[in-house]
């Protein structure tokens, strides 16, 4: 069973699963989330699309008192995060939803690691979920009506991303570029949103 780490946490998921397995973009966006939770406390947080669980479990062991919620899309996905939110003994709330549908309330911090690839590019397991190429766009489009005032986005954007969703994200926010990482095949960004 393929294993990941982080801090002194372990996120398990089987191969068989559809799930997105964290990568280069997870971890850029896991660390800039925890150095952000240690200057800031946030009460409610959620993570849209969580896969494992792995910003979840990170953000909620690096903000105990928070309120931590979790969604995707994917059956399996809420099933695997559950188990390993539970490994890390970790009390999070898991919603199966398409990105905002079956989310009510606002947020103070809302994270998304997006499947930011175009469909031609998907050879990605946990990516077969994803077949809507305007998630990112729908997810702009719906993000501001579930955070708080003076609530925070963390979005992370790759330079394979759609130049639309860069477009999008600028007409609909204020924004900040927080971090962001050469790799071979790309370039990753994690935006901070108001």
């Amino acid at each position: 069973m393929p294993k990941v780490f982080y801090d002194d946490m372990i996120f398990c998921f089987s191969d068989e699963e559809d799930i997105y397995e964290p990568r280069e973009d997870s971890y850029l966006l896991a660390d800039v989330l925890v150095n952000i939770l240690k200057k800031e406390q946030f009460n409610s947080i959620i993570d849209i699309g969580t896969g494992c669980g792995f910003l979840a479990c990170i953000a909620k062991k690096n903000s105990e008192n928070s309120k931590v919620f979790a969604s995707d899309i994917n059956k399996n996905a809420i099933k695997v995060a559950l188990s390993n939110s539970s490994k890390n003994k970790l009390k999070i709330n898991f919603i199966l939803s398409d990105l905002f549908e079956a989310i009510s309330g606002k947020f103070d911090l809302i994270v998304f690691n997006p499947p930011y690839l175009k469909k031609e590019d998907k050879k990605i397991k946990g990516s077969q979920n994803w077949e809507d190429n305007n998630v990112i766009l729908r997810f702009l489009k719906q993000a501001k009506l579930h955070l708080n005032p003076h609530g925070k986005i963390l979005i992370l954007l790759s330079s394979l991303s759609d130049e639309k969703n860069f477009k999008e994200m600028e007409k609909r926010f204020k924004v900040k570029l927080l971090a962001s990482r050469k790799i071979p095949w790309e370039e990753l960004y994690v935006f901070e949103l108001e």
